[in-house]
């Protein structure tokens, strides 16, 4: 394994490329998410305008793109026996979003024909502001709602994690300097030698992926009646993406009932560094959620984890040796109730290191799981085994 300072220039730029890239995303979502939110408190703002009766002069539907249109009026009014003129029929422009512009239009054209003042409403301290339709159109807003999670959510999350990840090589090359020669300290949870399992993030990516998928897929329901109508059988295969992110929420609900249950689940080594050809051992410190079940099982594994030079997110896993063990949950033998799971391993002799970084390497990693009622218990490490 290449120690890790020989990796830190490059793995700088990387994080500074990528934090360069993701702030454009993240500022187009925030600036998405603004004027989301500002259309929403302006339509309800402008719902508690006065209403005054309004004469309407012109009304049209245009069609700006091949599928986008809008209604657009001109109206008269007068205000405390001054005149004035509007515009404005509602926040939205064009767009194919649901049937609002045409039942708009159609709304509109009948008050024009039939020479009737339709109700206008008009701004108490600027007159001269006026408004006929101050909805909220919640298609529309979900609509814009996907586009602030996907690039805000992309952008914000990058840089996020861009940051921690800066954090984290900044502890590490510090573990580097100060233990050069004993590379299962260089990572900051291996150096405590109490590994937390990796519960908590799974149950955030789970819900991160579900939130993304159903923010991208859910909008596509407001297509479906259009479809449909169209004759299109094409509007059946649009609800499967939204059942797929019904999946996706179930699993989300899961993988954060089990994080809630068992997030707090360490495994604290007796042998640190594992060697092999020798015994490796430790124990599970899971919380007295456990104490229902009576025994654990648990898989070490080694695996080789390449990956393409061309494209490093691309990956494949072979797996090298693996051994499963029963072991029992104590109980009464941790002052704060949590329970223990004894682990006991005799490593063969013929295996790699582990190894981490980009590029082909060696994992070991221990696999606690245990049917229960509710949320499965299921706990994974990343463990050090080396030779020296």
């Amino acid at each position: 394994m290449a120690p890790l300072s020989t990796r830190l220039p490059s793995s700088v730029t990387g994080l500074v490329l990528l934090a360069l890239l993701a702030l454009p995303f993240a500022l187009i979502g925030s600036g998405l998410a603004y004027r989301a939110a500002w259309t929403v408190v302006s339509a309800k703002s402008m719902q508690s305008w006065p209403t005054v009766p309004a004469t309407l002069l012109h009304v049209e539907m245009q069609r700006p793109g091949s599928r986008s249109e809008r209604v657009v009026a001109s109206y008269s009014y007068r205000v405390g026996g001054q005149a004035f003129s509007g515009k404005m029929v509602s926040l939205y422009g064009p767009d194919n979003l649901g049937d609002f512009h045409q039942k708009a239009y159609g709304e509109l054209q009948g008050y024009l024909s039939r020479g009737e003042p339709y109700a206008a409403h008009v701004n108490p301290r600027v007159p001269g502001e006026s408004i006929l339709m101050p909805v909220v159109r919640w298609e529309a807003l979900a609509f814009s709602l996907t586009f602030v999670v996907l690039f805000g959510g992309a952008g914000w999350g990058l840089l996020i994690a861009s940051f921690r990840k800066a954090q984290r090589m900044r502890a590490e090359a510090q573990l580097v300097a100060q233990y050069p020669d004993q590379p299962w300290r260089h990572r900051v949870d291996w150096s405590m030698g109490r590994i937390r399992s990796d519960q908590k993030a799974t149950a955030f990516g789970a819900v991160v992926l579900a939130i993304m998928w159903n923010a991208c897929t859910w909008p596509m329901l407001f297509a479906v009646p259009a479809r449909l109508q169209a004759g299109e059988s094409l509007g059946w295969l649009l609800l499967v993406f939204p059942l797929i992110g019904l999946g996706l929420v179930y699993w989300a609900g899961v993988s954060i009932m089990r994080a809630r249950r068992f997030g707090n689940t360490f495994l604290e080594l007796e042998t640190f560094p594992g060697r092999q050809g020798e015994s490796f051992r430790g124990r599970i410190t899971a919380p007295a959620a456990l104490e229902t079940c009576p025994e654990v099982l648990l898989t070490l594994r080694c695996e080789k984890r390449a990956r393409a030079p061309e494209d490093l997110s691309t990956s494949s896993s072979k797996s090298l040796w693996k051994q499963e063990v029963t072991s029992k949950v104590l109980r009464g033998q941790s002052s704060t109730g949590d329970t223990i799971i004894k682990v006991e391993y005799e490593l063969p002799a013929d295996l790699e290191d582990t190894s981490y970084g980009p590029g082909d390497g060696i994992t070991w990693q221990l696999v606690a799981f245990a049917e229960m009622d509710g949320a499965d218990f299921e706990a994974e490490f990343e463990v050090p085994v080396f030779r020296h």
